[in-house]
């Protein structure tokens, strides 16, 4: 059974080293007959051949034709090998005489009685070659290219213990999010399987792509309707894909009708209903679509967002899979659990008909509180008079009576018609009713007592506070030869005359103003 099991593990391993194996390109005699490199303009012309480019910087004067290449004694060259089908890991080029140097710089090896110069290092997308003055090869027969396959290097922020989502109330939001990475040379598209009740997603970078395929640059998307003059607005360029192709997105309003793509004098026809899609110019100058969903291009993240379905009561749990052919992986799996439970209630409870409808009733449905984006419930009644001595608690799930910091009924008076607020945090600590409202009087309140200045031929003193139903006593002293004339109390806001007996009055529930006059 052992050896069996060992058998197996050996197959699956050969399946994974061959599914990413080096693979090679060869550039032949015949493929490079009509490749032209001019060394001191950098002008090229066929000089892409099977997904490797070769260009000459630096300025020597010399050229690279078919099967020669010749460096002028003038100066040197580099050439530079720039691959699109996967990192270069070696090169062999073959001729029948190469004249370089005997330590070639850069990692160049040259064997083989001087018919074969080899580089070898670090997987890379551009490998260079620096000709010094004279160096040459004649009658290059081939040029071999090690290329490191083109794979995609699966990562998450998560090590695959279960996410629990908690215990959350029916309706609301619940979600997690997570950070996909791909460190590899090739996009990762990642297949996501969503079991009942959870649902993942990853997020846009924008909602219309461009891969500039035919290497138009400075892409463009002109749109219609409202968009900007031509050529439009500039497309954001976001990677290079593993075929060397740069894509570009941007985000479009939701209301447009159709695009056209531009670059550098090139653009395609009209495209109808872009939005959600992905394009691309083909050698035919036809427009072709590719998927950018759930594609996480090479060395870049994405966002996996996971959201719990609150929509039904419950408990739930269940596995997102995420499915991606890499080359260190080809699945992943999230499990998740979670709770959704019936929504909380408050209710306000108090005792008066006239407000509450019922009083003292802490299931009205008619007082029920009102869950803000800050988490905090309230309710705001409108009453059309003025009220004494209104009592209230909040009462949760019909069962819990909740009232003041110490527990005690919330107490208050409207002094006239107005509204007030009940407001409840459930996330304080502790938990407790408060009331609010311009015309709201609790019975500890304190109200200015404000006495006129430079009343003449005598002086009235007295508190310069008291609370409502209080008796405040006023000494009043005419100056010699002088007697009180008037005396009177009025309400700063209502302005309502408040009697006045022997220097005494009950204070009312607002601020007073005190004047006298003396003769």
């Amino acid at each position: 059974m052992k050896q069996k099991l060992l058998s197996i593990l050996a197959l699956l391993l050969m399946a994974v080293t061959s599914a990413w194996a080096d693979t090679t390109v060869t550039w032949t005699e015949n493929d490079m007959s009509e490749l032209f490199i001019d060394f001191e303009s950098g002008t090229a012309m066929n000089n892409t051949i099977k997904g490797i480019t070769a260009t000459a910087s630096d300025g020597g004067w010399g050229e690279w034709y078919g099967d020669d290449i010749n460096n002028d004694s003038e100066g040197s060259t580099t050439i530079t090998f720039t691959s699109s089908v996967g990192n270069i890991k070696s090169i062999a080029i073959k001729a029948e005489d190469i004249y370089v140097y005997s330590n070639p710089p850069g990692g160049w090896t040259l064997s083989g009685d001087n018919q074969k110069l080899s580089w070898s290092g670090d997987a890379s997308s551009t490998v260079s070659l620096l000709l010094s003055a004279g160096e040459d090869f004649n009658g290059i027969s081939e040029i071999v290219f090690t290329i490191e396959s083109a794979a995609a290097i699966f990562a998450i922020d998560t090590d695959g213990t279960t996410q629990d989502f908690g215990s959350v109330e029916v309706g609301a939001t619940a979600q997690k999010t997570f950070t996909i990475t791909n460190s590899g040379n090739k996009s990762l598209y990642v297949n996501i399987s969503n079991p009942e009740g959870f649902t993942a997603e990853m997020t846009q970078n924008a909602n219309v792509y461009f891969a500039d395929a035919l290497g138009w640059g400075d892409i463009h998307v002109y749109y219609w309707p409202n968009g900007l003059d031509w050529p439009g607005a500039a497309m954001t360029e976001l990677y290079t894909n593993e075929l060397g192709q740069k894509v570009y997105c941007y985000e479009l309003p939701a209301d447009v009708e159709g695009v056209i793509f531009n670059g550098n004098g090139n653009q395609t026809g009209d495209i109808y209903e872009p939005i959600g899609k992905a394009y691309y110019i083909k050698d035919d100058n036809t427009v072709g679509t590719w998927s950018y969903d759930n594609c996480v291009p090479a060395d870049m993240s994405r966002v996996l967002t996971v959201t719990m379905n609150t929509a039904t009561l419950g408990s739930k749990s269940g596995n997102i899979t995420l499915s991606f052919d890499a080359k260190n992986a080809t699945s992943f799996t999230i499990p998740c659990t979670g709770e959704v439970a019936a929504p909380t209630t408050y209710i306000v409870a108090g005792n008066y008909s006239e407000i509450f409808g019922l009083p003292w009733y802490g299931t009205y449905e008619a007082n029920k509180m009102t869950k803000g984006d800050d988490g905090k419930y309230t309710k705001t009644y409108n009453v059309e008079d003025a009220f004494s001595d209104i009592q209230l608690k909040v009462v949760k799930d019909g069962v819990d009576w909740i009232g003041d910091e110490t527990g005690d009924n919330v107490t208050f008076s409207m002094k006239q018609a107005g509204s007030f607020t009940v407001t409840l945090d459930p996330n304080a600590n502790p938990v407790y009713v408060t009331v609010t409202g311009d015309n709201v009087v609790f019975p500890d309140t304190e109200y200015a007592i404000n006495y006129a200045a430079g009343m003449q031929n005598g002086t009235v003193t007295g508190p310069d506070t008291a609370k409502e139903d209080d008796e405040v006593t006023l000494t009043i002293t005419p100056a010699a030869g002088y007697v009180l004339e008037s005396i009177s109390v009025t309400g700063v806001t209502t302005e309502n005359a408040v009697e006045v007996t022997d220097g005494k009055f009950t204070m009312p529930a607002e601020d007073v103003n005190v004047i006298a006059t003396f003769k």
